[in-house]
């Protein structure tokens, strides 16, 4: 978010379990309408193939923020959240 402020297009990846923290960080720095990318927790105990594929499925999501597309409601959910839910 600071790069942003500082005039550098960026979207913040977090997962599900920082989501509130990412919104207070973005509303306290004066900007609530961040581009901001959700992936589902937890992260560390997904296998590496899992992550590369999840990391696959939300790169065009997060291209499409850094080009001019805007997230609904100001904040990117992901692609179909359902598909990785399971694995959590």
């Amino acid at each position: 978010m600071i790069t942003e402020s500082a005039g550098v297009p960026s979207v913040s990846v977090i997962t599900s379990s920082f989501t509130r923290a990412a919104n207070l960080r973005a509303a306290s720095l004066g900007m609530p309408g961040a581009r901001i990318v959700v992936l589902p927790s937890p992260l560390a105990s997904r296998p590496a193939e899992d992550v590369r594929r999840m990391a696959h499925d939300y790169a065009p999501e997060i291209v499409g923020l850094l080009t001019g597309g805007k997230a609904p409601d100001s904040q990117a959910s992901g692609p179909s959240d359902d598909k990785w839910s399971d694995m959590e």
